[in-house]
């Protein structure tokens, strides 16, 4: 899973066994200039740990990301990370999300409106292995109450990885349920109305 940060400058992304890497996976980023990607950098060993991250996501305004690691200090297998960036372009130590559960929570996704905030879990009753889930992020950066999106888009197997479109209509996501090509296949929906994120226009 990779990220564009919305004015399209910055890629944030997931590489392996790279030599300049600290753990398994690192999550790297990549500045456009001049119309060119720039030599991928590690984002350092605040960001990075010795073990997996991956799965990065960055908030509209581009000071916070999200991230999904199994590093030490965190409530389960896999839980979902976020850093911030400060004044001086400096990201912040990553602070673990109140909505992790002792399973594995990962492929979070953060909406345009910087608010409605998908991902990925097998650590809450679901339809069966992990499922997408929906919350929302108030004024005092606290998650709301988590929902299920439930059957037929979650299914008895995998699904991970979901996006919305700017819109907030339809989304995208990988499945493994009875009727698809082989393993994860992709899969586009509407997006039930109470999981929709709060339609958002940008101005330059």
């Amino acid at each position: 899973a990779s990220s564009i940060s919305h004015d399209g400058k910055y890629l944030f992304f997931t590489a392996c066994n790279r030599q300049d890497g600290l753990g398994s996976c690192d999550l790297y980023y990549s500045e456009k200039i001049g119309g060119r990607w720039q030599k991928p950098k590690n984002m350092g060993n605040k960001i990075n740990s010795g073990n997996w991250e991956s799965h990065p996501a960055l908030s509209p305004d581009g000071k916070t990301l999200y991230f999904a690691s199994n590093r030490k200090g965190g409530k389960g297998k896999t839980d979902i990370w976020k850093s911030t960036k400060d004044e001086y372009g400096i990201w912040g130590t990553p602070i673990n999300l109140d909505i992790n559960t002792p399973g594995s929570d990962q492929t979070p996704h953060i909406h345009a409106d910087g608010i409605t905030f998908y991902f990925s879990s097998n650590g809450r009753p679901g339809m069966g292995a992990h499922d997408i889930f929906v919350a929302r992020i108030n004024e005092k950066g606290v998650f709301s109450e988590v929902k299920n999106l439930g059957y037929p888009i979650n299914s008895e197997k995998e699904e991970f990885g979901m996006i919305a479109d700017p819109e907030g209509r339809l989304a995208y996501y990988a499945s493994e349920m009875d009727g698809g090509m082989g393993g994860l296949d992709l899969y586009q929906f509407e997006l039930p109305k109470y999981a929709r994120p709060i339609i958002t226009t940008f101005i330059s």
